[in-house]
């Protein structure tokens, strides 16, 4: 009796805890030492990809994209960083710093203007019912060197047809760190090995 009880909670659970969001980073190097990575967001069973939000004032949850990021638009900067302004770039798409969503989706932009270390000030990106995936590469990044980016925005995900979005907080860093830091963790690595020896 206990057994299917305990079955029973665990099911109960389950069927209250929040559809959670993957995050997939696929990392690709490119000629001249570049390293192109695309973020790809899988929405949980049912749910598609509804929205994104960063603000780097802090008004809002999350501070946006910020580090050295490879750009090709003329003169550094376009209104929009997104497919709809990429799509000229032709074979070079690759290589540019970008949201890999058209201007069909609804994107707020505060501060519309792009720069060498962030792709924009603050943004807002929301697609209707009809436009959302399960599935969506929502992000292009391409650093080139030793440079890092920092990431840190909120993915929104909803039941298709439904307006009620769940929000979920991504933080974190890509890149190639430089030789220095390179050194420090080998460093560090050869200090944990030393303290096991003489124990």
């Amino acid at each position: 009796m206990s057994k299917f009880l305990g079955i029973a909670v665990i099911l109960a659970l389950a069927a209250t805890a929040p559809a959670a969001i993957s995050l997939t980073i696929i990392e690709t190097e490119l000629p001249g030492d570049l390293h192109q990575y695309i973020f790809r967001f899988t929405a949980d069973a049912g749910f598609e990809i509804a929205s994104v939000d960063a603000n780097p004032s802090g008004v809002m949850p999350g501070t946006g994209i910020t580090g050295v990021m490879n750009q090709i638009w003329p003169m550094g900067f376009l209104p929009t960083p997104t497919m709809t302004n990429a799509q000229y770039l032709g074979g070079d798409i690759g290589k540019d710093s970008h949201w890999n969503v058209f201007d069909t989706w609804l994107i707020a932009t505060a501060t519309p203007t792009e720069t060498a270390t962030k792709l924009d000030g603050v943004f807002t990106i929301s697609a209707t019912s009809g436009q959302r995936k399960a599935t969506l590469d929502l992000l292009q990044i391409v650093t080139s060197g030793t440079e890092t980016v920092s990431y840190d925005f909120m993915v929104g995900q909803a039941l298709p047809a439904e307006s009620q979005v769940n929000k979920q907080l991504f933080t974190g860093v890509v890149g190639v760190p430089e030789p220095t830091t390179l050194a420090l963790l080998g460093l560090g690595g050869l200090v944990a090995v030393a303290r096991r020896r003489r124990r």
